[in-house]
């Protein structure tokens, strides 16, 4: 924390402090050069996003120290983790550059007036930021939701079209966060949860399931549905 009348951290970092006694306080960096002038981010707490952001000039002081929600998301996943999870009627893919989304099929009717994206049926689609709390979970927070026609691509799976439409998701809102959380038989379990970290109750299959999500190779349709 930073004492705010003596403008220094808790442990006495601040205006003038060395490169060395920042990184031998506040660990390893996460971003930013190693040495010389620059912005460079370290860890405080990665569950909560926040994290230390430090201005140096070219001699290797500190000319800036805050505390910020800066924690830049996490590429690598934990060793093991699937990067793609199911359930019925829903994907989720985790892409390598710290971001997911979530493809849910609707199964709404097609036509005028029946909810129909372009005349085709609709899927409802999340787009998230991740994080990774810990070896076994990642946090999942959510950046933009809407409609999407379903269409059949070339190799015969069913794509989202470019064509996008309000999402009719009333429980899921941007900002708000999930957890996945990994399980001892390679599936998840996952929780929803308010921007401010309020737990939020949800529909059965609901985003991304309430409470499990499978991964393809340990499948339990008990679970996960068929």
């Amino acid at each position: 924390m930073i004492n705010p009348l003596a403008n220094r951290t808790i442990d006495e970092l601040g205006v003038g402090s060395s490169r060395s006694s920042v990184d031998a306080l506040l660990g390893e960096s996460v971003s930013g050069p190693a040495s010389g002038a620059g912005h460079v981010v370290y860890v405080a707490d990665r569950e909560k996003g926040l994290a230390w952001d430090v201005t140096y000039d070219a001699a290797g002081r500190v000319v800036v120290i805050v505390l910020c929600h800066c924690m830049p998301p996490s590429n690598d996943l934990p060793a093991g983790m699937s990067r793609q999870w199911e359930l019925h009627g829903l994907n989720l893919t985790i892409r390598d550059d710290g971001r997911a989304v979530s493809v849910a099929r609707t199964y709404s009717g097609m036509g005028p007036g029946s909810g129909s994206c372009d005349d085709k049926e609709c899927a409802e689609v999340k787009d998230f930021r991740v994080t990774v709390p810990s070896a076994t979970t990642l946090k999942l927070t959510v950046t933009s939701s809407y409609r999407a026609p379903l269409v059949l691509s070339e190799d015969g799976s069913m794509q989202t079209g470019d064509s996008r439409f309000p999402s009719e998701d009333s429980e899921v809102a941007v900002g708000d966060y999930y957890t996945l959380a990994v399980q001892s038989d390679g599936n998840a379990l996952t929780t929803l949860y308010s921007a401010d970290g309020v737990e939020k109750t949800v529909s059965k299959f609901n985003g991304l399931g309430s409470p499990w999500i499978c991964s393809p190779d340990h499948h339990d349709p008990q679970k996960c549905g068929a």
